[in-house]
């Protein structure tokens, strides 16, 4: 049986040392949720998406770990950004995930499909949407690379709800 990408994502978190996500579930994100149910990585859920991803950059300033920040689609990711630009411009390397509508969705003013990757490329040192499978597991391993090389500073990755 193949593995999900949702899986696959989760092992790749636990083996670059993810033991801390903060975040709020929602339709474009839970299958992620769903295998970080069944991994060691511990959840703290919060009543606002930008709460995630200044908790996240508050772990790292504490304990000097990365930590993840979750959210899913449209004005749920939207509500990162502010987060994004502070961590970032803090150099504090944090590896934000946001759910995103189906691929087929893209371009159509779908219910709840932004363009993400767009609307934080200016605030954050990178984004990625992650449109094919088999690219996932490179461009994971990319994002942590260029969270913490360098002057550190937040990464987003967008996760279709198809892929």
């Amino acid at each position: 049986m193949k593995m999900k990408v949702a899986e696959a994502i989760v092992q790749m978190l636990e083996k670059e040392g993810i033991t801390h996500a903060f975040g709020i579930p929602g339709a474009g994100i839970n299958g992620l949720y769903k295998y970080m149910a069944q991994s060691q990585i511990q959840h703290f859920t919060h009543r606002h998406e930008e709460c995630c991803v200044h908790a996240a950059g508050g772990y790292f300033r504490a304990s000097g770990n990365l930590a993840v920040a979750l959210c899913t689609s449209g004005p749920g990711a939207t509500n990162f950004v502010t987060g994004l630009y502070s961590c970032n411009i803090d150099s504090i390397p944090v590896i934000a995930i946001t759910g995103q509508g189906a691929r087929a969705q893209f371009g159509k003013d779908a219910f709840q499909c932004v363009d993400i990757v767009s609307i934080a490329k200016p605030v954050v040192k990178w984004a990625c949407c992650l449109n094919e499978p088999d690219q996932v597991p490179e461009k994971i391993r990319e994002g942590f690379r260029l969270a913490r090389e360098g002057k550190p500073g937040a990464i987003l990755l967008d996760l279709p709800l198809d892929v």
